[in-house]
């Protein structure tokens, strides 16, 4: 399991929050990863992952999964900046990957990263 780095929250003398591209990843990883009322003391952090495993593979299901996800990026990460039209979800082998696009709020750089959201156990 991996351990999440916080960012570098001041600069030098002034008060300007810094937010690292690394601790960005993270923060979408864990809150990606955590099941909605997972993580005690906010019931709303997370996603539905689970409620997805056993419903039917369509182009619906795979909106709603993207909707969620975005919602929850806008609501839990205000340091970057996203549209919906920035997350695509794919298949590859036997995992479902989420391709995720940002540009960082304080730097204006675009970023991308790929977040494993299931893999089939015992492949690869």
């Amino acid at each position: 399991m991996n351990t999440i780095s916080f960012p570098k929250i001041f600069n030098g003398n002034s008060t300007t929050v810094k937010y690292g591209d690394d601790a960005t990843k993270q923060s979408i990883q864990l809150l990606v990863s955590c099941e909605c009322g997972e993580l005690f003391g906010d019931p709303n952090f997370g996603i539905h992952l689970k409620r997805y495993f056993f419903e039917q593979n369509n182009v619906i299901l795979k909106d709603i999964l993207i909707d969620e996800i975005y919602t929850k990026i806008i609501d839990y990460c205000p340091q970057i900046y996203l549209e919906r039209k920035d997350i695509t979800m794919f298949i590859d082998r036997n995992k479902l990957v989420a391709n995720i696009v940002y540009k960082n709020q304080e730097t204006f750089i675009t970023n991308m990263f790929s977040l494993v959201l299931f893999k089939i156990e015992g492949s690869e």
